[in-house]
């Protein structure tokens, strides 16, 4: 795959960055089956050890452990952003440091939201909490999820098994768009190759999801390119 060098720098994960790649696989290790868990932790250890791995060898590597999280990180995100919502919230909030909380429900009073994700996506939330406070939050809301996956497996099941269905179809239209992508002018493969890129590290790395529908139009755009005469 090409890779724009200026686009990178807004990705979630730098796949050029082995030590971006292993604070990735250390990170998320707790949501891996036991096997991958075990062949990441091989590669930090190598990493750490500084055995002579290629960013390249590591990148696929992360790629194959990131598609494997990604269910419980989906079936984790889709369960806190609705129902699981004041759980998420509450254990959090007893969690972090007292005066961290007292902030976080000073915050809601009188901006009205009800979970952490309208919090840390609240306009305001800069002028309340200090990058401190926001980054303990955080650390303690992914600790919170890796228990509740650990304790509540069983029942998030059906919304995994729904995420890899939607990571098939995910895989299925990114590798449309490659081939496609294969027949276009240097100019539209690389604005293409970038696109991808993004999307697979919107998804991916950071947990995101891309709607099918989405992905259709880039395809029937870039596949009317490719049918124009150059």
């Amino acid at each position: 795959m090409m890779y724009n060098a200026k686009h990178m720098e807004s990705l979630y994960l730098d796949l050029r960055d082995k030590t971006a790649m292993a604070g990735f696989l250390q990170h998320w290790s707790d949501l891996a089956d036991d096997e991958v868990r075990g062949q990441a932790e091989d590669i930090v250890r190598s990493l750490d050890q500084g055995e002579e791995l290629s960013a390249g060898e590591v990148a696929e590597a992360v790629s194959e452990f990131a598609r494997d999280v990604w269910p419980a990180r989906y079936a984790l995100a889709r369960f806190f952003n609705k129902e699981g919502a004041l759980i998420e919230w509450d254990t959090v909030v007893k969690a972090v440091r007292r005066s961290t909380a007292q902030l976080m429900l000073r915050f809601r009073d009188t901006a009205g939201f009800e979970g952490l994700d309208e919090m840390l996506e609240h306009a305001d939330l800069d002028t309340v909490l200090r990058d401190e406070e926001v980054h303990e939050i955080q650390e303690v809301r992914h600790h919170v999820c890796e228990d509740y996956y650990r304790s509540h497996k069983k029942q998030l099941v059906p919304l995994m098994d729904e995420a890899r269905r939607l990571l098939s179809v995910f895989d299925g239209k990114i590798s449309e768009l490659r081939h496609t992508a294969e027949g276009l002018p240097a100019l539209l493969q690389e604005e293409l190759y970038s696109k991808i890129t993004r999307y697979e590290d919107r998804v991916l790395y950071a947990g995101g999801y891309v709607p099918s529908e989405t992905l259709d139009e880039e395809l029937k755009y870039y596949r009317e390119q490719e049918a124009l005469p150059i």
